[in-house]
């Protein structure tokens, strides 16, 4: 897994590269063209998709060689991909109880396990819903 930052310039929106003119393009931004008998991509109409390059980061050493991507996830085993990876995040995901996690009690009355929060306030960043009524954990 990575955590890859946004560019803040944007406010930490998605970068869109397609509907763009170049001059107004991120300089990240590499779209990746869609060939017009695509048997997927044109049951929606695409005939671009955004595609954004991860910021470069810094090579161990300061040492030059190929591109590497920065990300703000740790490799040490913290749980930063399941707590959050900034402060604020992570004590969104707590309930302040006890050293808890918020937790979903919805099968509560069925004797089975709570469930994580669901994401509502963005409900369709980074997550695929098939309707309206269903939403992707926090």
């Amino acid at each position: 897994m990575t955590g890859t930052p946004l560019d803040s310039k944007n406010k930490n929106e998605p970068e869109e590269c397609c509907n763009r003119p170049a001059h107004l393009k991120n300089p990240y931004c590499m779209e990746i063209r869609i060939p017009e008998d695509d048997w997927f991509y044109e049951k929606f109409n695409m005939k671009c998709q955004d595609f954004v390059r991860a910021f470069p980061g810094i090579r161990p050493g300061c040492r030059l060689g190929s591109r590497i991507p920065f990300n703000t996830l740790t490799g040490v085993i913290d749980g930063n991909t399941i707590y959050g990876v900034t402060e604020n995040f992570a004590r969104h995901l707590r309930s302040g109880y006890d050293g808890t996690m918020r937790m979903n009690p919805v099968f509560d009355k069925y004797g089975l396990k709570e469930l994580l929060p669901p994401k509502v306030d963005i409900p369709e960043e980074g997550c695929v819903r098939l309707n309206k009524s269903q939403y992707c954990f926090e």
